[in-house]
């Protein structure tokens, strides 16, 4: 398995720099925006600033949910699908080894877009900070509020967040790698067979998510996730709402835990199903 995570890393590495590339492009050019608005006197958002950070975070957004889903399948289109596919059939290993070792570095390379995005997200995050107090706060200020008061004082609770987070790219990854398997061992177009896919993902993800969260309600089965900020620092701030954000902000997220259980089962089912068909019947 070791192997396969090595070279699947490898195989994507350009196209994983790519993407870095293409993200931080494009950030950088909202930033400079920024940075060049901010040292002519400017204390507001211009149109033009505005667009260009709504633009950067939009790409960054796109991307990182298509990769979400692309990584967490461990690119298994690529491997039913490509010309070469079928040297992948001729390696000693398991099902569970090729799919496993695709998902672990699917998981990699998800991590490697995330990373830098939650420093993007901060420096966004710091910006709008010492515009919204007109200069009043520095961006090195604001940028240690966030690293301090939003990254370290909540990090049990970002700690659990991550960990659901896994969790569900995991189970993600193990529902569309069972479809993409099942239909291409019984379906031989692309095409067909990716449609089938992705509606057999969103059928049984539907399902269990609806099945789970009625579960939860009637056992009461929930994470609740408190997330707090002391904002009395920032308190030439203005509000979404009215006033000004002055003292602590305070908000308690109640998680239904039987959703994950049921995926927890219904994926680890699904990934066996999907390393026998890669074995048996899975004709690259």
């Amino acid at each position: 398995m070791l192997e396969i995570i090595k070279y699947q890393l490898k195989g994507r590495l350009q196209a994983i720099l790519s993407l870095l590339l293409i993200i931080g492009v494009i950030n950088a050019v909202a930033l400079v925006a920024g940075i060049y608005d901010f040292a002519i006197g400017t204390r507001s958002l211009t149109p033009l600033f505005g667009f260009l950070i709504f633009a950067a975070m939009a790409g960054t957004w796109i991307v990182a949910i298509v990769m979400f889903f692309r990584c967490s399948s461990g690119h298994v289109n690529e491997l039913l699908f490509k010309d070469t596919s079928y040297l992948m059939l001729t390696v000693p290993r398991r099902g569970w080894q090729i799919l496993g070792g695709r998902l672990v570095a699917g998981l990699a390379e998800f991590l490697m877009y995330v990373l830098p995005m939650l420093v993007i997200m901060s420096v966004y995050a710091a910006t709008f900070t010492v515009y919204g107090t007109n200069g009043k706060t520095g961006f090195f200020a604001a940028m240690a509020f966030v690293y301090r008061d939003v990254f370290a004082k909540n990090f049990l609770v970002l700690l659990k967040l991550f960990g659901l987070g896994i969790f569900m790219f995991v189970s993600t990854g193990a529902f569309i790698m069972f479809a993409g398997v099942a239909a291409r061992s019984f379906v031989r177009g692309k095409k067909l067979a990716t449609t089938i896919g992705i509606v057999l993902f969103l059928l049984i993800s539907d399902w269990a998510t609806k099945l789970g969260t009625w579960i939860s309600e009637m056992l009461g089965w929930y994470v609740n996730v408190p997330i707090s900020l002391a904002t009395n620092q920032f308190g030439g701030m203005k509000g979404f709402a009215s006033g000004e954000m002055s003292g602590a902000i305070g908000q308690q997220f109640a998680i239904p835990l039987a959703p994950f259980l049921i995926f927890l089962v219904i994926s680890a089912i699904l990934f066996a199903c999907a390393s026998w068909l890669m074995e048996r019947k899975v004709e690259l």
